[in-house]
């Protein structure tokens, strides 16, 4: 079988068929932070935003991807912070520190 992926916009349903199964899930939410990055992060720190995710709950899971990619010596992590608020955090544990690349992160929350 083939691998197909629809999406009803109607009732925000997401339809998908894996190995002839079919999976029904919920649209993501999504958000995008402001700019996180471009100061300099000394070992163990990190810099932070938030985008505003309209009904995410702080039970719910998050993904995070920046539009630039702040560079191979820092992490980026995801969180429902608050009701309504994700938070993205960029870290570094570079002993000598560094400066990620400046970006904003789009987020989805999966309901």
């Amino acid at each position: 079988t083939e691998d197909c992926l629809a999406a009803n916009t109607t009732n925000q349903l997401v339809y998908s068929t894996v190995g002839g199964s079919v999976i029904l899930s919920s649209q993501p939410l999504t958000g995008t932070t402001g700019s996180i990055g471009g100061s300099a992060l000394t070992a163990g720190t990190c810099a932070s935003g938030t985008a505003s995710v309209a009904n995410a709950t702080t039970s719910m899971a998050v993904t995070a991807d920046p539009v630039t990619y702040p560079g191979d010596a820092f992490d980026w992590k995801a969180y429902v912070s608050a009701a309504g608020t994700v938070t993205v955090k960029v870290c570094t544990n570079l002993a000598a520190g560094g400066t990620p690349t400046a970006s904003t992160y789009n987020v989805r929350v999966i309901q």
